[in-house]
């Protein structure tokens, strides 16, 4: 204590009581606080000393255009795109009225600036006509802007460290940056109040604001790393460890982000290419691509490292949209994404960019941590995966784009609350750490091996000044020293703050293996001619091998970008096309009872009149599992467009990526027929049972059947009694409706001459005696007391007949009663319909249950 105080004792007397308070005790303040107070003034009083100095005002000023300039630069980035998705969706699909355009007016500039800053829009819908009637819903949009955080926190660091070197250093500078980024983050919350918007009128009404929250940590955090990392303390810091942990998680991470921001580049050319885009939708994509790199860099460093995407997309999100007439399909409650899901197969190429992460910063860390005596120095190794997997675990969470909405009010809303989340899975950290833990080993030995075989890489990752540093043994700021004793350090310079090193001499036995190599100390040499030469040879064993890996992975990447879900659909339509019904089937199991699939045959496909014939195939929309692909084609000239749902399958060799169709392309048709047995472009197809109604009288059999499109002739068998009609199934689309075919069968000439007999022989029986009393017989001619009955007229047509029942011409009969005496009577007339039924025995006819009247 008595050495921390000893200079406020040389510049003032010792503190003492007031003459004129002498009464009064002395406040009980310790000199650790007295002490602590006197730090905290002297460096409040430095900062505003040094802030209205001309030096000072110019560093606050280049740092408010620092931040200011990177919100402008990303808001006008994302203005062309947020502002046409915002028109479409509000001022045309929610109001239905046109408003003023918000794409390029200065409203949204501002807005868009408020949501760099933050990183969070929050919407809040207020309607009276809305649908059904009022209703309220708040939604919000959650994604951190990592470009402005990298932006704002390397011109930071760029800044501070240029004042550095002329005047700002120290633990005071480190509290003058901190408190420029506190007063700067406060400004910028203050200025993203005016970044709001109002769309709408007094009945329907759309606020968009940013959140003030969000700005100030997200200033506050890019400047104040920035600031900490350009600025190291003069004084021996006890947390070196600490600082080596944050500076290589720093320089692993924006390595890693460069590699992969180059990736994602390289991946926009490629699928804008692939997609046909057109200039001005190239250039917006490209636009946004730029605002949102370091997001895109961070979740393809994710998926480099062997971790995953995942997307929540509710189907609350999926109804809500419907209303506003934007397509979208059904969508599942999650997808994992990997590398290998990016441009069907693309992603395999993020390989490249992890390897050359873990080599760049395997040579770079190890440069920079100096060279000791004990070339593997443990202390060295756990600093870097700590600190990767604590700043991870942060980024997968502060990284995800979010979603969500709801109704505020508590009567309730017609709109359902939704959520929807996209972001890295948890294990992706643990992945990272794996590989950092991997360069932290690597960094010991990889400067050595550099030096001895390729000295130009150690200069290339390294660079040219840590590499001259490490060559000579130079300690540099980035080693971990060993832990100090307290007696080896005198009292700390009054003026620079530091603890100078005590001059006693020591042996070479007491000298640290982990400590510095002495200034004349040079790593191995150069490895001879000869042994170079050898070396080759095996490297280029070693290059060839790593061709041959690259070959093998841009092959892969080949035939999974020719997989497209298209390219299935279309083999399944070709398929269909050239009547090969079982492969199509094989390919996509249409999913119905074995016993409705006997028209899903290739004899019935390909005896049919017509096939379907493709016209083109079209992919409307793919994510990560599944795909939307339009088909056009056509049936005996007839055009139909279907909608296929392709879904992604296993991978074939654990490689290459399929595809399947989720939904065959059939439609289910009825047969009916007045026989048991249908004929199908050739194919005989037995029916059921069924008597169809009384409005399909005498189609007395049917079936639900399943159909390829196509142009189908269905007919029945014709005998010596029946004649069997022919019918046309004409598939087209599944969604076209019922189709249905019937086969009519129509009497002969010979079935109806049967009829006629065994009615006419009936009649004859009626006026014979006994068999004139049968129940067939006209109850007129039953009666005992007829003096002469016979049959004026015979049956001569048949006026209903089918193949179970008939209905016969008039038969008409003359009688006469017995004269009772005196009382005669006069012959009578009467005209007499028979019905009957006929029975079906071995293929001939055989009439019975005749009868007179309706029944």
């Amino acid at each position: 204590m008595g050495s921390d105080q000893q200079p406020e004792s040389e510049k003032t007397p010792p503190t003492s009581a007031p003459a004129g308070k002498a009464h009064e005790p002395p406040m009980p303040v310790s000199t650790e606080h007295r002490a602590l107070g006197a730090q905290i003034s002297t460096v409040f009083q430095g900062y505003f000393r040094f802030l209205l100095s001309g030096s000072g005002l110019r560093l606050f000023a280049l740092h408010a255009a620092l931040v200011a300039l990177a919100t402008a630069l990303l808001a006008l980035c994302y203005q062309q795109f947020f502002g046409r998705t915002i028109d479409n969706l509000v001022s045309e699909q929610l109001f239905g009225s046109e408003t003023t355009p918000f794409a390029n007016s200065f409203e949204s500039f501002l807005l868009l600036c408020s949501f760099v800053l933050g990183g969070r829009l929050d919407v809040a819908l207020r309607s009276e006509v809305f649908f059904t009637g009022p209703f309220s819903f708040d939604l919000g949009l959650g994604l951190s802007q990592f470009t402005f955080l990298a932006l704002v926190g390397v011109g930071v660091f760029g800044l501070y460290r240029w004042h550095a070197r002329r005047r700002l250093a120290g633990i005071a500078a480190r509290w003058f940056a901190l408190a420029n980024s506190v007063i700067l983050a406060l400004v910028f919350a203050a200025l993203s109040l005016i970044g709001q918007i109002r769309l709408g009128d007094d009945r329907n009404q759309v606020m968009i604001s940013g959140n003030i929250g969000t700005v100030f940590l997200a200033v506050f955090i890019s400047s104040a790393i920035g600031s900490f990392l350009a600025l190291p303390a003069r004084s021996a810091s006890r947390w070196t460890a600490l600082t080596a942990l944050i500076r290589e998680t720093t320089v692993f991470t924006s390595i890693a982000l460069c590699l992969f921001s180059v990736a994602a580049f390289v991946f926009f050319v490629v699928l804008s290419v692939k997609g046909s885009l057109s200039v001005s939708e190239s250039l917006e994509y490209l636009l946004l691509l730029l605002a949102l790199l370091i997001n895109a860099a961070v979740i393809l460093c994710g998926l480099g490292f062997f971790g995953q995407l995942a997307i929540y997309v509710p189907p609350e999100l999926a109804r809500l949209y419907r209303p506003l007439d934007v397509q979208t399909t059904d969508a599942e409650a999650a997808q994992n994404i990997d590398m290998f899901d990016i441009g069907s197969g693309l992603g395999a190429w993020l390989l490249v960019a992890t390897a050359l992460s873990v080599v760049i910063t395997s040579i770079a860390l190890g440069v920079r941590r100096g060279r000791t005596r004990q070339r593997f120095n443990p202390r060295r190794i756990w600093q870097l995966p700590a600190g990767v997997l604590i700043l991870w675990l942060v980024l997968i969470n502060v990284s995800a784009l979010s979603v969500w909405g709801g109704d505020p009010s508590p009567a309730g809303s017609i709109l359902p609350e939704l959520g929807f989340r996209m972001s890295l899975l948890w294990f992706t950290p643990f992945f990272l750490t794996l590989a950092a833990a991997l360069i932290s080993v690597l960094a010991e030995f990889a400067p050595y091996w550099c030096y001895r075989f390729a000295p130009w890489a150690l200069t290339l990752c390294g660079g040219r000044k840590a590499t001259a540093s490490w060559a000579a043994g130079t300690p540099t700021a980035w080693m971990i020293q060993p832990a100090a004793r307290p007696a080896r350090f005198a009292t700390p310079d009054p003026v620079t703050g530091e603890h100078p090193a005590d001059n006693q001499p020591k042996d070479a036995s007491s000298a640290d293996s982990s400590s510095p190599m002495p200034h004349d100390g040079v790593p191995d040499q150069p490895l001879s001619a000869t042994t170079k030469k050898r070396l080759r040879f095996a490297g280029i064993g070693l290059l060839v091998v790593i061709i041959l890996l690259a070959l093998s992975f841009g092959a892969v990447a080949f035939l999974n970008s020719q997989r497209k879900p298209e390219a299935e659909v279309q083999r399944y339509l070709q398929l269909l096309s050239e009547g090969h019904a079982s492969q199509a089937s094989d390919m996509v199991d249409p999913g119905v009872d074995y016993g409705q699939r006997v028209l899903l045959s290739d004899e019935v496909l390909q005896a049919s009149e017509a096939r379907l014939e493709p016209q083109s195939v079209r992919l409307v929309s793919e994510t990560a599992r599944t795909a939307n692909v339009e088909a056009v084609y056509s049936v005996n000239g007839q055009q139909a467009t279907h909608h296929f749902q392709v879904a992604r399958g296993p991978k074939e060799y654990a490689l290459l990526t399929t595809w399947q169709i989720q939904d065959p392309l059939i439609a289910e048709v009825q047969l009916r027929s007045g026989q048991q047995t249908v004929n199908v472009s050739g194919t005989q197809i037995p029916l059921r049972e069924d008597s169809g109604g009384l409005l399909h009288r005498g189609q007395g059999y049917g079936g639900t059947f399943y159909a390829y499109p196509g142009l189908y002739e269905v007919t029945g068998e014709s005998t010596k009694y029946e004649q069997a009609s022919n019918a046309q199934l004409r598939v087209l689309d599944p969604t076209t409706g019922e189709l249905r075919a019937d086969v009519k069968t129509q009497p002969t000439d010979a079935l109806e001459k049967v009829v006629l007999d065994a009615v006419n022989q009936a009649a004859e029986a009626c006026v014979e005696v006994p068999s004139n009393t049968e129940a067939y017989c006209p109850y007129q001619l039953r009666q005992s007391d007829l003096e002469s009955f016979s049959v004026v007229e015979r049956a001569t047509e048949v006026i209903d007949l089918d193949k179970d029942s008939f209905t016969a011409g008039q038969v008409t009969f003359r009688y006469k009663k017995s004269d009772l005496g005196t009382l005669e009577f006069d012959p009578h007339e009467i005209s007499v319909t028979f019905r009957g039924e006929i029975q079906w025995e071995v293929g001939e006819p055989r009439v019975q249950n005749i009868r007179t009247g309706w029944f």
